[in-house]
């Protein structure tokens, strides 16, 4: 399975290529970088024509290349990336914060306070409407680590990790800290332990996103299970939890009864998983093996 990835920013490349190495290591990737288009947005304070017509190169050079799916890094070009779904439909093109916003819903619900940490003003700007697209009830809390990607830029890796985690320390009343740019996943063990709240990056979340999209087969059942209800097919999801037999089968299988109400049963699986009864919402369990289960 080939994936394009394309960045605007070089400091993408790596925690994107690292997300992929851990979750999803036979994906083939390809990159491709235009490092201009950041500074051209942060020059132009708004995105031009001009800058969708280079996304739309971009991508249709991807596409003739051959990938079976394209991710974009670069989280402050919404309408770009739009630009280049609607254009290379039924491709998967995906903007970079998609999934992290499903994977924030999942987890906290619809309802849920959520700490947006940038490192790129206009990001801030940006995803604020993604966010009500998928979660209209949902409360931003914004935060701009505004050091970071300057620290990143002179090769202070650590300054960087610090100014993220002590911007989402001031982030005390919220659910979840979501992390906007790609390069700020590399900061997200540091955000964790200093504000105590679950953590969500965009490069972990997109890659489980593709794989789920472009690879369901290849998945253990178990992840298939989880990835059929995802889709509101609880009896797929059941029948691919039922066919694992090992503790990660039993988990989702404990799950998805307890999703349907049927207490007892889900009681009996969760002991058949050798673990408690979830003491969280469904959408922090469904989070929680999605994670665990690869």
């Amino acid at each position: 399975m080939r994936i394009a990835l394309i960045h605007a920013l070089k400091h993408s490349i790596a925690p994107i290529e690292a997300a992929f190495a851990r979750l999803w290591p036979e994906a083939v990737l390809a990159n491709l970088l235009d490092d201009s288009l950041s500074a051209d947005l942060a020059r132009d304070g708004a995105i031009t024509p001009a800058m969708t017509e280079r996304f739309l190169t971009l991508a249709h050079y991807a596409a003739r290349a051959g990938a079976d799916g394209i991710l974009f890094t670069c989280s402050a070009f919404g309408p770009c990336i739009e630009a280049c779904a609607a254009a290379l439909a039924p491709l998967p093109v995906l903007k970079p914060n998609e999934a992290m916003i499903e994977e924030a819903l999942a987890l906290a619900g619809p309802a849920a306070r959520v700490g947006l940490v940038a490192s790129f003003a206009p990001t801030l700007a940006s995803m604020p409407p993604e966010f009500a697209a998928t979660a209209p009830g949902m409360t931003l809390l914004p935060c701009l680590a505004a050091e970071a990607l300057a620290a990143l830029e002179r090769g202070d890796g650590a300054a960087h990790d610090r100014e993220a985690a002590a911007r989402a320390a001031e982030l005390a009343d919220c659910d979840v800290i979501a992390l906007a740019q790609f390069s700020l996943a590399r900061a997200a063990a540091p955000v964790a332990a200093t504000t105590g709240k679950p953590v969500l990056t965009t490069p972990d979340s997109a890659v489980r996103k593709l794989r789920r999209l472009l690879a369901p087969a290849s998945l253990p059942l178990a992840a298939q299970a989880l990835w059929w209800d995802a889709q509101g097919d609880w009896d797929r999801a059941h029948a691919c939890a039922q066919e694992q037999d090992d503790a990660a089968g039993a988990a989702v299988h404990a799950y998805l009864h307890r999703k349907e109400g049927d207490l007892a049963n889900a009681g009996y699986w969760y002991a058949r998983a050798g673990r408690p009864v979830f003491a969280g919402t469904l959408g922090e369990e469904w989070a929680a093996l999605s994670k665990e289960i690869k």
